[in-house]
């Protein structure tokens, strides 16, 4: 019988790193739904606000770094945060304007462009 699927010897427990980056795929999705005008249900509003949370607390950690571990690591936490705390206020109200729109979207747009640079890669795009 054929086998698919992920080999099981190959396998690992997910550790903190592969939960940030799960967040902020998640973070990156949510805000381009909302940006585009897509429809949002309840669970995806509350959904959108928890990972919200999670991702401005997990922003706030890595600015408090001494050093940080790419010159652009700094740039990309502080869009990281603005676009959490703008999803997290659109979720608490239910609707988006369009100047919270135009500010979350040079954020995402931002933040997608950071991502790009090699030496940020390794840090969220494993």
């Amino acid at each position: 019988m054929d086998r698919y699927g992920i080999d099981l010897m190959k396998t690992r427990e997910m550790d903190l790193n592969d939960i940030l980056h799960n967040r902020l795929k998640l973070l990156l999705i949510m805000a381009k739904n909302l940006i585009g005008g897509r429809a949002v249900g309840d669970y995806q509003w509350q959904a959108i606000e928890q990972n919200a949370n999670h991702m401005a607390m997990e922003c706030d950690s890595f600015i408090d770094y001494p050093a940080s571990p790419a010159p652009d690591f700094d740039e990309l936490c502080q869009h990281l945060k603005s676009l959490a705390m703008n999803l997290k206020s659109v979720a608490e109200k239910r609707r988006i304007g369009r100047d919270r729109k135009e500010i979350m979207l040079k954020d995402f747009n931002r933040i997608t462009e950071l991502l790009k640079i090699n030496s940020l890669k390794r840090y969220f795009m494993s």
